[in-house]
């Protein structure tokens, strides 16, 4: 944790110096390589005198913060996803009626949904033991998203709804779900923890 707060201060204030499309943001952010391992060192070091009850409340912080990212990327690739559907839209229709791009836009989602498909039914298999009824709801509630995310694509609700964007969502879902459930502590629950 220690060493986490201090790269995540260094962090900070890169970010903070580079807010802006000044000359010193951008060499800020490739220049000063000796200020910025001195500051990292020093920062290091000085993480190690703090005491554990500001600690605590930083790694609880950032519980809610990487929240906040999660849904940041979320809606990052939900922007990446209908952009890709968009281009591959307008290439179909420069083609007046051809499938090539509206049938790839379906075998790349088909390709993405197969894939977490699969993902789900292994980690059914082999995170979800009996007596893992925490694994078990995550991956049912991945399972229900997933759907529902697909259901609400291709419904009249969504004006502007993309199977390719529903596929890409789900995908990061699972992707999400897997890490969360190979990082368990959980021998019982994770037999990944064996093979590591």
């Amino acid at each position: 944790m220690r060493i986490f707060f201090g790269m995540a201060c260094l962090h900070f204030l890169l970010a903070v110096a580079t807010i802006g499309d000044t000359r010193f943001a951008a060499y800020m952010h490739t220049g000063f390589w000796f200020a910025k391992v001195v500051l990292l060192t020093g920062l290091l070091v000085g993480g190690a005198f703090l005491p554990l009850r500001g600690l605590l409340v930083f790694g609880e912080m950032c519980r809610w913060v990487a929240m906040l990212f999660l849904l940041f990327q979320v809606v990052a690739l939900i922007d990446l996803a209908y952009s890709w559907n968009e281009s591959w839209r307008s290439r179909d229709d420069e083609l007046a009626g051809e499938w090539r791009w509206r049938g790839s836009i379906l075998a790349v989602a088909f390709a993405l949904y197969s894939v977490s498909l699969a993902g789900i039914a292994l980690m059914f298999e082999y995170l979800a033991a009996d007596g893992c009824a925490l694994n078990t709801a995550l991956l049912a509630c991945t399972l229900v998203a997933a759907v529902g995310f697909t259901a609400l694509s291709v419904s009249p609700v969504a004006e502007h709804g993309a199977i390719l964007a529903s596929a890409v969502v789900t995908a990061y879902v699972v992707y999400i779900a897997y890490s969360a459930l190979a990082s368990a502590p959980d021998v019982g629950c994770n037999p990944l923890i064996e093979r590591c």
